[in-house]
Formats: C-alpha cells, sequence, structure tokens
C-alpha cells in the first residue's frame, strides 16, 4: 500500500499472426506480468488491447484460445494420453495426430517401452518422468489442442539439444495462424524468432 511501481508505462507491442517472437529481460522487469497480462489473468489499469482494430476491454475473452507451456510442468494424475488429449471420450481422439507429435517431440520409442503405452499413468505431476519428458508432454498437448497463442515460458529449459533442435522444427512448421510467445534466456532460441523485444525501463525495446 505504501509502495507502488510501474511495470509497464507507455509501453506496447505488436504481435502478429503467423509470428514466433522472443521476449528478454532482466528478472524483475516484467516478463511475468506481460505472459500474466496476455493470458487474462491480469487486469491492466490502464491502456487497451486492440485485435484486428477491435478494442478490447481485457484479455479475458482469448484464455481459451491461449497455450502456456512453462518449465512448471502441471500434468495430471491421469495417462498420458488424457494429458495430451483433455480428452475423456477416447471415440473422439485423433490418434494420428498424437502419434505424429510423439515422433516429432521422440517419445514414441520412450511409450513404446511401457508396459501400458500411452495409457501408462504419469502419477502426480508427472513425476515418474524426468523434467524432459514432462515437458515434451506439455508442449504436445498445446500443440494438438491446436491453440491460436501459444507461449513458451522457458519451456526448452529441460531438452538437450539435439530435441530443442527437433522442437524449433516443429514450431516452424505449426507458425501458419498462429501467435508463438518465447520467454528465454537461451539464446539459440533466439535465432529461431523473427522478432525479439527487450523488456527494460517499462518499456518493450525491439532487438530484432
Amino acid at each position: 500500500n505504501n509502495f507502488k511501481k510501474n511495470i509497464f508505462l507507455d509501453a506496447s507491442i505488436n504481435l502478429q499472426f503467423n509470428s514466433i517472437n522472443g521476449i528478454v529481460g532482466e528478472s524483475g522487469t516484467g516478463k511475468t506480468t506481460f505472459i500474466n497480462l496476455l493470458s487474462g489473468l491480469f487486469k491492466s489499469q490502464e491502456g487497451s488491447f486492440m485485435m484486428d482494430s477491435i478494442n478490447l476491454k481485457s484479455l479475458t475473452q482469448l484464455t481459451p484460445y491461449i497455450g502456456y507451456v512453462s518449465q512448471n510442468i502441471n500434468l495430471s494424475d491421469n495417462s498420458i494420453l488424457n494429458n495430451i488429449s483433455f480428452e475423456t471420450d477416447k471415440n473422439k481422439i485423433d490418434y494420428d495426430k498424437i502419434n505424429h507429435l510423439l515422433d516429432i517431440l521422440n517419445l514414441n520409442k520412450i511409450i513404446e517401452d511401457l508396459p501400458d503405452g500411452i495409457d501408462t499413468n504419469l502419477g502426480e505431476q508427472g513425476l515418474k518422468f524426468s523434467g524432459g519428458q514432462r515437458q515434451r508432454i506439455a508442449i504436445a498437448r498445446s500443440l494438438y489442442l491446436e491453440k491460436k497463442i501459444l507461449i513458451f515460458d522457458e519451456a526448452t529449459s529441460s531438452l538437450d539439444l539435439e530435441n530443442e533442435k527437433k522442437f524449433f522444427e516443429i514450431i516452424k512448421k505449426i507458425k501458419n495462424e498462429k501467435i508463438i510467445v518465447f520467454i528465454s534466456h537461451k539464446k539459440s532460441l533466439f535465432d529461431l524468432c523473427e522478432n525479439v523485444y527487450e523488456i527494460s525501463n517499462c518499456k518493450f525495446n525491439k532487438l530484432k
């Protein structure tokens, strides 16, 4: 109550469909706040959000179209299949799409070696699996659900160089009709991005 700080002030950023965007910045500059605003979790005190010249009062109405993958993966105590598809009716699941994603993300061999295959239970928060495997399952979920806005917050932090490279190739292929945003400190990732913004002094400064 006795201390207020502007996270963003006279700041603007333009995110377009069919683009891959990187966000960088020192700790505490506002990267997490930006994600929360974009996801509709936070409401701004001032300013506006425009989509195709339409002024949105808040971004909460975009929440159903946003896929978010962070380094802290949130997985349910359920099967790999249900964690990816979010579908209880197996007749509605697109198995061809899931198998394609598992192949691209280099998960198919791991799953094939499990006694129950894709029906294997992940356990609480997926702790039966490594950090890299959990991240790849979360990435598969966002890609399977075909969200229009994909946010990756340090989402490749547990991937080795080979799997990170494969993941980059996926992103390049699926960027059409999507807004893709990466929050990361890994410089290699920003070679993938068409636009890179640094958050500093309460503003978005375009680096690329």
